[in-house]
């Protein structure tokens, strides 16, 4: 009998929603296999059962011909925010219980982070990483506790192009040295591309599983969507002039140089790309008022940004990880939606008494708008997949008419259906007037949406101008490590850069 992971009939519940209906599959280890579907189709749902996390509930999982040991890279990375990440490290590979070798241990981890090409501090707190370094950490944590059978569930959403070829090319190094992988992803070509296999999920149900080599992209969006796949999304008038709303004014960034000097008009819409680790995590955590800039300032609409107002100046964060900088876990859908709108009507009365059908009420509508897979909005916020917690986020975040819009990866972890509607949720609110900022891994969204595209390279921004942004974009982004911005303060042009 051939070595595999034998999934026979599994059906995953939560409640009485079926996010897992009856999957059967066979996976041979020694190949990647690649898990598509759109949000809430049940992907993270079976990795959570395939590793233990939660039993299915009916139907069963086992090894045909040889078992392997397996490790799950979860959505969220899983790891701890308040530890370093040596100490991440220490706890995921295990070993002596009573004493670890630390010098040992340093010399694997900097071999393990390495064959990602992943240029992190083993000292720097898990807390101040940017999501997609987290993500370099949780496989490399697996790597060395000797999982021979990886369960990643979506390892390049929030990855650059470049970043994510590295971080795959180096899970075909492992496949290929002995491992097997199964990789939940909404990024078709990344993961055709390396794939062995592509199994499709639709509403929790198997319906499709065939050879990577003899599939296209557009057989996968198909199964996935049932249809074509989506009209492109129609162009976005030119930004019009208008007054300056965000200003940000001689800003430095923890641990950087600086400074930073930009200005967003009314119904502009700013695109930053950058490798991690460059600046954009703090940018945003700066201007969600998460963290303190060293020097510099922010003024929205003429006042200063500070003292965490931002949100009563017209600010609005879509963040990361909405599970946890953004909404609570444990409290229900309709709950978050209004978490920052609770006391005022007609959410409640005059005299603060919560009004639970307006609550409901809304929620639902937002629920059918965004196409959440849920069926009562009481459900709990943590039972939704990562790229509906996301979906609802921006829902929430650009309701009514924000000032400015800071958005950090707002289609990470989305399948292209959802992706797009965000991204028309985005150009709505810019048409409507808000300032926008985007920081994303998406070179394509941030080259064809922006009216203005800019690289942030060791936390300085570098304005991309040219009939190929998105070309001139990745040679910047490739050169971050080596470039240094001139000491200008105001954004410098790409080209300049690039030819001296």
């Amino acid at each position: 009998m051939s070595n595999s992971l034998a999934i026979e009939k599994v059906t995953v519940r939560y409640a009485d929603n079926i996010a897992v209906d009856a999957v059967s599959l066979d996976l041979a280890c020694g190949k990647i296999h690649a898990l598509l579907g759109e949000n809430g189709a049940g992907k993270s749902s079976l990795l959570r059962a395939l590793a233990g996390v939660h039993a299915p509930d009916s139907g069963r999982i086992f090894f045909a011909g040889g078992r392997q040991k397996m490790g799950l890279m979860r959505q969220d990375a899983g790891l701890i925010a308040g530890m370093s990440v040596i100490e991440n490290l220490a706890l995921a590979c295990g070993g002596n219980r009573w004493r670890i070798n630390w010098r040992q241990l340093r010399r694997r981890a900097v071999q393990a982070l390495a064959r990602q090409q992943a240029n992190i501090d083993l000292d720097c707190a898990v807390e101040k990483l940017g999501f997609g370094q987290r993500q370099q950490v949780a496989l490399a944590g697996l790597d060395l506790s000797g999982c021979q059978f990886l369960l990643l569930d979506e390892p390049v959403a929030a990855l650059t192009p470049v970043e994510a070829d590295a971080f795959l090319a180096g899970i075909r190094q492992q496949v290929d040295q002995g491992a097997s992988a199964l990789i939940a992803s909404h990024r078709i070509a990344e993961i055709l591309a390396v794939a062995d296999h592509v199994h499709v999920l639709r509403a929790g149900r198997l319906v499709f599983s065939g050879a990577a080599s003899s599939t296209d992209a557009e057989q996968i969006r198909q199964a996935i969507f049932a249809q074509p796949a989506a009209a492109r999304l129609p162009s976005r008038p030119s930004a019009m002039p208008g007054a300056t709303i965000l200003d940000i004014d001689d800003l430095v960034l923890p641990g950087f140089a600086g400074p930073i000097n930009l200005q967003v008009a009314a119904g502009e819409m700013i695109g930053i790309a950058g490798m991690a680790g460059n600046g954009q995590n703090q940018l945003i955590e700066i201007l969600a008022g998460f963290s303190l800039a060293r020097t510099g300032t922010i003024r929205i609409a003429g006042k200063h940004l500070a003292g965490g107002n931002g949100r009563k100046l017209g600010m609005r964060c879509i963040v990361e990880d909405p599970l946890a900088d953004a909404c609570m876990a444990d409290m229900s859908i309709a709950e978050n939606l209004v978490v920052h709108d609770y006391r005022r009507p007609p959410y409640a009365s005059r005299f603060a008494i919560l009004q639970g059908r307006a609550i409901a009420a809304h929620a639902n509508q937002v629920i059918a708008r965004a196409r959440l897979a849920v069926q009562r909005s009481s459900d709990l916020f943590c039972w939704l997949s990562g790229g509906n917690q996301r979906k609802l986020l921006v829902e929430r975040e650009l309701a009514g008419n924000p000032a400015v819009v800071v958005a950090l990866n707002p289609t990470a972890g989305l399948d292209s259906a959802s992706a797009a509607s965000v991204v028309e949720c985005l150009d709505q609110a810019c048409q409507r007037g808000a300032a926008i900022l985007i920081c994303s891994e998406d070179l394509d969204i941030l080259a064809e949406r922006a009216d203005r595209l800019m690289v942030m390279s060791a936390g300085k921004l570098l304005e991309v101008s040219g009939p190929d942004r998105r070309r001139l974009a990745i040679e910047l982004m490739c050169a971050g490590a080596s470039t240094q911005a001139p000491e200008s303060s105001q954004p410098t042009t790409a080209s300049s850069l690039l030819s001296g």
